[in-house]
């Protein structure tokens, strides 16, 4: 059997001119092999930089943090352990029990808690003896195994601006997601928390005090000892990898350490930026319309609060464009067209996050024959009915910048 795909639906942009400006995009944001070596360098020219010098906070550059951790769990580690991951407006309490074979998990239980906004906004005492009530009523219903001595051990995975001060203290510089609370900026959040417990009538020793990049680093290095690199790729993005110690000569250990010893270093590679990195003109738009303008520009690159603006931006762009018109241009409410009676896709595409990362990820995975996948998503965020060459244009548009 012969099968022959048509255009489907008829209407909007013409198949060859599309294509071309697709070709155009593509060209500016699948970077060549050329550009790909010049990154690599600017970015191993950062990082071998920021282990030798302070870094300045302007976020232009890698700040390659040291995070004071020289221990990195191997999975020979045993015991019982708590956790918490607070980075946002809901905060996670962790048990693991891990066994005596090799990166043998025993048991893990957790529970997810959401902040109210009038805790968040609040005050800190506030804050900590909300957090503190429900890692008490959270160690209660998991207690550790019977035969376990002294207090437990809480390690506290905190994603705010932090300046670290050693493993298990460090300084917050300033609050960020939203949250508002006095008296914490400036003072060290594992204090804060350790005091609410105790008013709370619990004893817990805070063993690390560290971000989400070091937690699924030490996480995955029990599990699997080669590891060397924790990655975050969610709202924002950044990693922290394994290094010898002795070359982060920035910083100065509060004990010697034996030959050879590693740590763990905090890139904070969101702020990476060069002249090589491949961009086209909605990336300046996307800048342009952020609280940092020309900061982080990395991460806008490749973060999920930026992933779906810059395709809404292009496909603004291809919409406008005379010479291509995606969708069929403008005014869909009167004209004709592959636009969904009444609705008018250039003005949805004009509206910020209209087409949002998950979108993004639809399309560009779509592998339907008739992709079927970005049809109900331009149905559902634009209102309009695709055609064939148009839901192709939409899907190779999602797929270059996520190739990018």
């Amino acid at each position: 059997v012969g099968v022959g795909v048509g255009d489907g639906t008829t209407g909007g942009g013409n198949g060859r001119q599309l294509r071309a400006s697709v070709a155009k995009y593509r060209e500016q944001l699948v970077p060549s092999l050329e550009q790909l070596a010049a990154v690599k360098k600017a970015f191993n020219a950062q990082l071998e930089s920021g282990l030798h010098r302070e870094v300045p906070t302007d976020g232009k550059h890698m700040l390659m943090l040291p995070t004071f951790v020289t221990r990195i769990p191997n999975g020979d580690e045993c015991g019982g352990v708590y956790a918490i991951d607070m980075g946002g407006t809901n905060f996670r309490v962790m048990y693991a029990h891990l066994g005596a074979e090799k990166s043998e998990i025993v048991q893990t239980d957790s529970a997810e808690v959401a902040i109210p906004k009038a805790v968040y906004t609040g005050t800190g005492l506030q804050l900590f003896d909300f957090l503190a009530e429900k890692i008490v009523a959270f160690m209660r219903k998991h207690p550790p195994p019977s035969g376990s001595t002294g207090p437990p051990v809480l390690g506290v995975c905190f994603s705010f601006p932090m300046q670290q001060l050693s493993l298990n203290s460090g300084i917050l510089l300033d609050w960020t997601k939203g949250f508002t609370c006095d008296g914490v900026v400036g003072k060290d959040p594992v204090a804060l928390l350790q005091a609410a417990l105790a008013r709370a009538g619990k004893t817990v020793r805070c063993s690390a005090l560290l971000n989400d990049t070091v937690g699924v680093l030490a996480a995955q290095r029990y599990l699997e000892p080669s590891t060397s690199v924790g990655v975050i790729l969610g709202t924002g993005t950044n990693a922290c990898y394994v290094e010898k110690a002795d070359r982060l000569t920035k910083w100065a250990p509060s004990l010697p350490l034996p030959a050879g010893a590693e740590t763990a270093v905090n890139i904070e590679w969101g702020a990476f930026d060069c002249e090589a990195l491949p961009r086209c003109a909605e990336d300046q738009d996307v800048d342009e319309a952020t609280v940092h303008k020309g900061k982080y520009m990395f991460e806008k690159l490749l973060s999920g609060m930026f992933l779906g603006e810059v395709p809404r931006r292009i496909l603004l762009s291809m919409a406008s464009d005379p010479t291509v018109l995606l969708f069929g241009g403008c005014d869909k409410s009167t004209a004709a067209g592959s636009a969904a009676a009444g609705a008018d896709p250039v003005v949805a595409l004009k509206q910020p996050n209209v087409f949002g990362t998950p979108d993004v990820a639809a399309c560009a995975s779509d592998r339907t024959l008739r992709l079927m996948h970005v049809w109900d998503v331009l149905r559902r965020t634009l209102g309009v009915e695709a055609s064939y060459a148009e839901r192709r244009a939409v899907r190779d548009v999602c797929l270059i910048v996520s190739q990018r």
